[in-house]
């Protein structure tokens, strides 16, 4: 399933990365030429980059799955494998079948809707999920209702599973 991209986020994001980009540089150069005179302005300088660099990476991240980002779902017998793949980047998760109950299609979480962005990292966009011994997986970024429910359909019948709730 290839990542879905959000007409207004994904501009609207890659004009916020290049103008923050900038603006980290800014500070950066200012912090490294010895411009900024007082010890206060510098440390809270140093610590406005950490803020700017941990910014800057998930907005990144966010814009590279936007464009870039697929996620397989693999359902054997043996396993159900989710990889979720970025360029230079991927995460495999195996899950036993024997450990797999209540396999479902999730369509609001108790906060309203599900994920905004569809974005592994911002966590809960799945649409997808099953109970893993005490642990609760999801998965299916981006899908809509009737796809996420194809999916757990596929998933309860080749795991042999009856009903929503196994």
């Amino acid at each position: 399933m290839k990542a879905r991209r959000h007409l207004f986020a994904l501009p609207f994001l890659i004009f916020w990365l290049g103008a923050w980009t900038i603006g980290g540089f800014s500070a950066l150069t200012r912090l490294i030429n010895g411009s900024i005179e007082e010890s206060v302005g510098r440390y809270f300088t140093i610590f406005w980059l950490g803020g700017w660099a941990i910014g800057w990476l998930l907005v990144f991240f966010t814009v590279t799955w936007m464009l870039f980002g697929k996620e397989f779902i693999i359902i054997k017998s043996q396993a159900i494998i989710r990889y979720l793949n970025l360029p230079l980047l991927s995460k495999r998760r195996y899950y036993n079948p024997l450990n797999v109950s209540n396999v479902r299609a999730i369509t609001q979480f108790a906060g309203g809707r599900r994920g905004h962005l569809d974005i592994p990292i911002i966590g809960k966009s799945e649409a997808v999920a099953f109970d893993y011994g005490s642990k609760t997986v999801r998965l299916g970024v981006g899908l809509d209702e009737a796809e996420a429910e194809s999916v757990a359909s596929a998933i309860r019948d080749k795991l042999g599973l009856k009903g929503v709730s196994q």
